[in-house]
């Protein structure tokens, strides 16, 4: 591109009638070269123009209501980019004045982009850790090993990238311990992108909507294209993998009724784990339940691009029956699923996306035991024989929709309606909701179902930055199908604020509050009762205070909680609590952190106090890095329940060179509790890693 960042150059097109006004072409100049697809295309109009006569052509296509008109400047950013080739701009519009400017039209060249040459970066480590605990911890392993390798590059027309990571917890041979048939901890992952789209093969978390799939962990194939205004994702895979159960059986020596047995003397009730066999002969009993593998498929179409954006979601998502046998006594202890969900969503956007509208509607059918059979009594007027094909459908089945009637669906019973905002230094997020009652899918956790409500968020800084103002809340209720007795309602309010004053630039104060009711009504139309609040308040302070050519920093934090339980009185509390955390000032390679705090929790029946003090040590002299740590926690309460210390000391030692990383930690915890001493324990640990990166 010619020369055009220290003064843009100005080319003057004028009118074919004598003392025409002027179009000044600012970017790109007429006849050049550009190198990428969306160069800014601007044109000044120095006498200002009449408000929608301008008409804006690239390549004899309109883009006008894609240009941004601000006083007398005219500019346009191609999107998609544009492919390499010359290209035609014209442009015409009208002043106040009543007089015609153009049309006017240059060219421009857009480069074919060079080859890029391909790179590869990369990074290896290995995780070494033993713990040897006085006595057995439940469901902590001693070892604790972890290998990962990740590899990525980008060559001429794509990037590319690859890991791996291994757990001892998974894999038997990184460790000496004996490993239990669980769900997936090792992650493996390719993924490639190209201007078009990308693809991920191996463990992924996608999200599609909130409403219908959003971050759940899916080992398979995930597909992202988009071409032009059509864009498409496609989802294969498993979410769950398949874990049988451990069974034994158990012979009585005689049964007492149909559910008491007899073993060695010892009368033993039937537990809901254990099932009879159909002969009577043996109890099955269930020590370790299995999962059948959940398989998972999903598409999204959407159409439109930067402004408009509309589309549908559909996910399914099926328990895998044949992946183990499950003895027919223990079956009604499994609820195997066949679940759809389908939302359809729009999106309209302003000025860049600064503002954007959006809204989600959809459904849900879900079958919680296809272990049942299709019967006529389920195959109804109501449920049509075609869904057989399509899902099974047994007396579990349940659905969003009003399957009796049409019209009723008219009114979405699922939906979700946002509206979002950046308008200057301020964001607002609105949101308005409802789940129904019969709502499965793998969306948000926080779409639970049964709830109705709307919920906002403002964020917003003031005096160029000296003052931040966070503000959020949310009322919901539930009971939303009107199928249970009672209905109840939660509104949660939190107001932040935090402060950099100018004037003093050593403190930042900060105060947050959040309020929160939940009360609710036996009757629609009956009063509503408050049946608990809960109010809480901080307050912080942070200080850096100076003393020669170093300076200490200090942070002091409160917090106050008031829990009232109207229905139940003696179940509230009262919660105070002190943190205070300062880093001294000291001459490098030297640092020192301490941190300690205290809480008291205030009960009709009991106090509880909570406190904990640790202090951190570190120094760094060029490559290496030597640390030490000391903890103390401490918990008890007036009644004696409660009365235990937990004692932390650790050293840790790490050096750095090019690429690599080598760091060792040892530490040494030890727990005592005073109300319960088969608890205590003493615990060394040590752990070495290292890490390559290139």
């Amino acid at each position: 591109m010619r020369r055009c960042l220290a003064g843009i150059f100005l080319y003057l097109i004028s009118g074919t009638a004598a003392g025409a006004p002027e179009l000044v072409v600012l970017n790109p100049e007429p006849g050049s070269s550009v190198a990428g697809g969306e160069p800014v295309i601007a044109v000044s109009v120095p006498g200002g123009i009449v408000s929608g006569s301008l008409e804006f052509k690239l390549d004899g296509v309109d883009v006008t209501p894609r240009v941004i008109l601000s006083g007398p400047l005219v500019t346009y950013i191609p999107s998609p980019p544009l492919p390499p080739g010359t290209h035609n701009v014209e442009v015409k519009a009208r002043t106040p004045d009543g007089r015609t400017l153009g049309p006017v039209s240059w060219s421009f060249t857009v480069e074919r982009p060079k080859l890029r040459r391909t790179t590869i970066r990369g990074e290896v480590g290995l995780e070494l850790m033993y713990r040897h605990p006085s006595r057995p911890i439940p469901y902590l392993p001693l070892w604790d090993n972890r290998i990962h390798l990740r590899v990525g590059g980008t060559t001429g027309w794509a990037s590319w990238e690859g890991s791996v990571s291994l757990t001892s917890r998974e894999e038997p041979w990184l460790t000496t311990e004996k490993v239990e048939p669980r769900q997936p901890l090792n992650r493996y992952r390719m993924k490639i992108r190209t201007r078009f789209g990308e693809l991920v093969l191996g463990d992924a978390n996608p999200t599609l909507s909130e409403l219908t799939l959003w971050g759940k962990f899916v080992r398979g194939l995930h597909l992202k294209a988009r071409l032009g205004p059509v864009g498409v994702r496609f989802i294969y895979g498993w979410t769950r993998r398949t874990v049988p159960p451990r069974i034994r059986e158990i012979s009585p020596d005689a049964w007492v009724d149909a559910r008491h047995f007899v073993i060695e003397g010892d009368t033993l009730a039937l537990s809901p784990s254990e099932g009879v066999a159909w002969d009577s002969s043996s109890v099955i009993r269930q020590e370790r339940p299995g999962t059948f593998e959940r398989k998972v498929r999903a598409v999204q179409l959407s159409l439109g691009g930067e402004r408009f954006r509309a589309g549908m979601n559909l996910v399914n998502i099926w328990d895998d029956t044949c992946s183990f046998d499950v003895p027919g006594p223990l079956r009604t202890l499994y609820r195997p699923k066949h679940n759809y969900a389908a939302s359809f969503f729009t999106e309209l956007s302003f000025g860049r996306r600064r503002t954007v509208l959006s809204a989600e509607v959809g459904g849900t059918v879900a079958t919680d035991n296809t272990f049942s059979e299709i019967s006529d009594t389920t195959i109804s007027s109501y449920i049509p024989r075609w869904t057989e094909r399509f899902i099974k459908v047994n007396a579990s089945t349940r659905t969003t929709l009003d399957i009796r009637s049409i019209k009723a669906n008219l009114i979405p019973r699922l939906y979700k309606l946002g509206f979002r905002s950046s308008l200057g230094r301020a964001f607002l997020k609105v949101e308005h909701y409802r789940i129904p009652t019969n709502y499965v899918s793998l969306g948000s956790p926080q779409q639970r179902p049964d709830l109705q409500g709307w919920r906002f968020r403002l964020r917003s800084s003031f005096l160029s930055g000296q003052v931040l103002l966070r503000c959020g809340g949310e009322r919901y209720h539930d009971n939303v199908d009107g199928g249970g007795p009672v209905t109840t309602t939660t509104s949660s309010w939190n107001v932040s604020l935090n402060l950099s004053p100018r004037t003093l630039p050593e403190y930042s104060p900060s105060a947050q509050m959040e309020f929160v009711r939940q009360g609710g009504r036996n009757d629609a139309r009956g009063p509503m009762r408050l049946w608990n609040r809960t109010e809480n308040f901080s307050f912080g302070l942070g200080a850096k205070l100076p003393t020669g050519p170093l300076s200490h920093r200090l942070m002091l934090r409160t917090g106050y909680t008031n829990y009232k339980d109207f229905v139940d009185p003696s179940a509230g509390y009262e919660t105070r609590s002190l943190m205070l955390w300062t880093s001294l000032g000291l001459p490098p390679p030297f640092s020192l952190e301490f941190t300690a705090g205290r809480t008291v929790q205030r009960g009709s029946e009991r106090n509880l106090k909570v406190g904990l003090m640790r202090v951190r040590a570190m120094c760094e002299p060029g490559r290496w890095r030597f640390t030490g740590e000391l903890g103390t926690t401490s918990t008890s309460d007036d009644l004696g329940q409660v009365d235990s210390e937990k004692l932390s000391l650790g050293i840790g030692l790490r050096y750095s060179a090019g690429g690599s990383t080598l760091e060792f930690t040892a530490r040494l915890v030890r727990f005592l509790d005073e109300a319960s001493e088969e608890r205590s324990y003493t615990e060394p640990l040590v752990s070495l890693s290292w890490r390559r990166r290139w």
